[in-house]
């Protein structure tokens, strides 16, 4: 068996552990969440491939996690229990699923450099999950074939092709699928 090695470039944004890395664009540009010490939530960042970090820090939200990045560097994400966010250009704004139980209910996953969104909406016991897609203004429900209705998740969408990553059983884990996004 061939092995390769990889040469790590270990993270650190503010002196704080990072938390988790969720989101990368073909320009290195990743997302992701950071703590800082009696910071349980864990605060937001954007990375530039020249090691230049921004804080993203959603106003009024008890914490914030990036989770997606396009090539324009539009990111999304959640802020607390209270909603999703889009954040471009420095400015902030809300998206949240109609008809999710409370707006911390929605979960944006990833978007494409055209700005088509996806996204998870959950139930008031987050047992059923509604995935969707988000473009042009409108919500459009996404039917994922093969899985329990409303036990499917989607977890990324690339940039550029649109491709989405997503899991059949979130309970489960699997079994995993990926799909065009038309």
């Amino acid at each position: 068996m061939n092995r390769t090695t990889i040469s790590p470039i270990l993270l650190d944004v503010n002196n704080g552990g990072i938390k988790e890395v969720r989101g990368i664009n073909r320009w290195g540009t990743i997302v992701g969440r950071y703590r800082l010490p009696n910071n349980a939530g864990g605060r937001g960042f954007k990375r530039w491939n020249t090691g230049t970090t921004h804080t993203l820090t959603f106003p009024g939200g008890a914490f914030t996690a990036p989770i997606g990045i396009n090539d324009n560097g539009t990111v999304v994400g959640a802020a607390g229990a209270d909603h999703t966010f889009i954040f471009h250009n420095g400015q902030w704004a809300t998206l949240d699923y109609p008809g999710a139980q409370a707006p911390g209910f929605t979960n944006l996953v990833g978007i494409t450099n055209a700005g088509k969104i996806i996204g998870n909406a959950f139930s008031a016991t987050a047992v059923s999950i509604t995935t969707f897609l988000y473009e042009n203004g409108t919500f459009k429900v996404i039917s994922v074939p093969n899985s329990v209705p409303g036990s499917a998740s989607l977890r990324s969408i690339s940039p550029k092709l649109g491709l989405i990553l997503g899991v059949t059983d979130v309970a489960t884990g699997s079994p995993a699928f990926i799909a065009q996004c038309q």
